[in-house]
């Protein structure tokens, strides 16, 4: 997987990096779960397309 190098770039973590933060937190290790206490914690879901495949990507902001 490439991925070009800039500044929004550098700031975007994957859904296992996020939800490897979310059970440390103690949240629930399911998809919804982890997605509310992404949103309650100001992460922003994009969607990127990365050699032909979407990918989703999460950044806080």
């Amino acid at each position: 997987m490439k991925i070009k190098n800039n500044n929004a770039m550098d700031n975007l973590i994957t859904y296992q990096e996020l939800r490897v933060k979310a059970i440390k937190d103690g949240v629930q290790d399911n998809k919804v779960t982890i997605g509310v206490w992404a949103k309650l914690n100001k992460y922003y879901q994009i969607r990127k397309k990365v050699d032909n495949k979407v990918q989703i990507f999460y950044f806080k902001y």
